[in-house]
């Protein structure tokens, strides 16, 4: 079956992340009877698991929407990337503050995976 990807790079200060999917710890299909669904909140550098040898990590399973946003000086999310609008042009500033993915119709739940590595 084929398989497709998505890898991006997002700016440093979008360091939250905020998902709806099985948590809170990384898990994968030998690890998701032990993660619940749920919705999660996370800075990054806490999803990234320090294995002895590298490897993929901090992969979260059974996601429908993942937010990264930037920190407020409150700690909590800046509230212009809102994961419950599900239409990027309704409400959504002209500049726009964070990263919102998707999945849309009847494509199964996404698999996360966060690595904290600089492209420097």
């Amino acid at each position: 079956m084929p398989r497709a990807g998505v890898r991006l790079q997002v700016l440093r200060h979008l360091c939250i992340a905020e998902w709806h999917g099985r948590g809170p710890h990384e898990n994968y299909v030998d690890r998701c009877c032990s993660a619940a669904l749920g919705e999660y909140r996370s800075g990054l550098e806490g999803m990234h698991t320090p294995y002895i040898v590298p490897s993929e990590n901090g992969g979260r399973g059974g996601v429908e929407w993942l937010a990264l946003t930037a920190e407020t000086s409150e700690g909590g999310r800046d509230g212009r990337c809102d994961p419950s609008n599900t239409h990027p042009s309704e409400g959504m500033p002209e500049t726009p503050s964070g990263v919102l993915i998707t999945r849309t119709g009847f494509t199964p739940p996404l698999q996360v995976s966060v690595s904290t590595y600089s492209a420097e």
